[in-house]
């Protein structure tokens, strides 16, 4: 979960910390800035739980000196977190609570972001209607002041949509656009999106050898760059495209390369695990020695008063 977390959270979207400078005023400035600078401490150390909690303490404190535009960009935040380990339907909940004062007082990246992520999780959701809406009006909102970011999100969600649509056609003339873009302008995050989402949508269309090109694009980079599950799926599309073209000892290659991307995945799980277990098995040894010093004092302190 942590490469997933940091991947959406970091890469893909542009945290409120990175993007706009936040405006405090009194003494409020002071717990703003700690409160930033935990978030951003706990999204790099990829713990999810502590980021969620810290971006909600910052929500209220926003709410608190009624700065509106940072409150709507950190709700945006707190519900792509949400989405990033796909509690969708909380995540929902949670950026519909700031689309009324997201209309009425936000412009430009701040509402552009907002119908982002939200047509982002109306999509993994399969609103895909809904979702194609709020893309739209992310593009709109994105020309006043046009973020590259977002425009290359808004490239993958849609062409994403039309795939699914099956309107192919579509689907590839927008992500191909998008792969060109992002490839001379270096957004290795997008890129690697694009030839993803373009892998998938010649595989609904039986078109094998644009699917190794696109397949290939994607796992050429290291794996430090993609995330791992979907470089395995990528893996198991080059094979089932070998497959397909009769080129059946590429195809057993790849096939156990898929497998052998598996069991690293699932080892890491396991290491993560462990050491999670470790972590919290050795903050029990320490709260117990403390609890027997304390004891331990006590005992002493009480002896001495005896003693007097």
């Amino acid at each position: 979960m942590g490469k997933h977390f940091k991947t959406y959270v970091t890469i893909l979207l542009c945290l409120i910390c990175s993007v706009f400078q936040i405006k405090a005023v009194s003494n409020n400035d002071e717990l703003i800035k700690k409160l930033e600078a935990q978030l951003i401490a706990s999204e790099e150390a990829n713990n999810i739980d502590s980021a969620l909690e810290k971006a909600q303490q910052l929500i209220n404190v926003l709410n608190q000196i009624n700065d509106v535009q940072n409150w709507v960009n950190v709700v945006t935040t707190k519900a792509e977190m949400l989405r990033s380990i796909a509690d969708l339907e909380k995540a929902l909940e949670t950026i519909n609570q700031a689309e009324e004062k997201a209309e009425k007082h936000c412009k430009g990246p701040i509402l552009a972001r907002f119908y982002n992520r939200k047509a982002s999780i109306l999509f993994e959701l399969k609103i895909s209607t809904e979702a194609l809406a709020y893309v739209l009006k992310s593009q709109a909102a994105n020309l006043t002041y046009p973020d590259q970011g977002i425009e290359f999100s808004n490239l993958n969600l849609l062409g994403a949509i039309y795939r699914d649509a099956h309107d192919y056609n579509k689907a590839t003339t927008v992500l191909q656009e998008l792969n060109r873009k992002s490839f001379k302008s270096k957004d290795t995050s997008e890129y690697l999106l694009s030839c993803y989402n373009l892998a998938l949508t010649f595989q609904k269309q039986n078109e094998f050898d644009s699917v190794l090109k696109y397949a290939f694009g994607y796992v050429h980079f290291t794996p430090e760059l993609y995330n791992r599950q979907v470089g395995e799926h990528m893996y198991h599309c080059i094979a089932q495209a070998y497959e397909k073209l009769e080129k059946y000892d590429l195809a057993y290659q790849y096939l156990d390369t898929t497998h052998l991307y598996r069991l690293q995945t699932l080892e890491e799980m396991m290491q993560g695990r462990i050491s999670e277990h470790r972590a919290k098995s050795q903050l029990t040894i320490q709260q117990l020695e403390n609890e027997r010093l304390i004891e331990r004092n006590k005992s002493k302190q009480n002896q001495l008063y005896l003693m007097l």
